[in-house]
């Protein structure tokens, strides 16, 4: 998916979403975004689910943008989401997700790796044990 500078790829492993931000975000990227998130996680509901988002080339946005994350955030959690993680590589992101994430209800664990392997594994053995798959 491409709106303006951002362009944002959504996959559904095994009981997760893994989200790709790529380039600067806007509110009109988030809006589109959300869309898409809902229609990806539709198989999830029901379920413990959770969030790896990748932030490899992600520009981050202004306060309007980290506030509509934060919600979506919330919003997910109050949906079954009970991990969030982030793949980052730079101190802004590790910010960005900190801020994204202090006092959500719901959230059982939230990580911060730099290493995507690392995060994969510790994604899917968290909802694994969470479903008792």
């Amino acid at each position: 998916m491409h709106h303006g500078f951002t362009e944002i790829d959504v996959e559904v492993d095994d009981g997760f979403v893994i989200v790709t931000p790529e380039g600067a975000f806007n509110v009109e990227g988030v809006r589109e975004y959300e869309t898409q998130f809902l229609k990806k996680i539709k198989p999830l509901m029901g379920k413990t689910w959770g969030i790896l988002n990748v932030y490899d080339t992600y520009e981050t946005g202004g306060p309007d943008v980290q506030d509509m994350v934060r919600k979506q955030f919330m919003w997910s959690c109050a949906h079954g989401c009970a991990y969030l993680g982030f793949v980052v590589n730079n101190p802004l992101h590790e910010y960005a997700a900190r801020v994204t994430t202090k006092d959500v209800e719901g959230l059982k664990e939230m990580r911060i790796f730099r290493d995507h392997k690392e995060a994969l594994e510790w994604m899917r053995e968290s909802i694994s044990k969470a479903n008792n798959t």
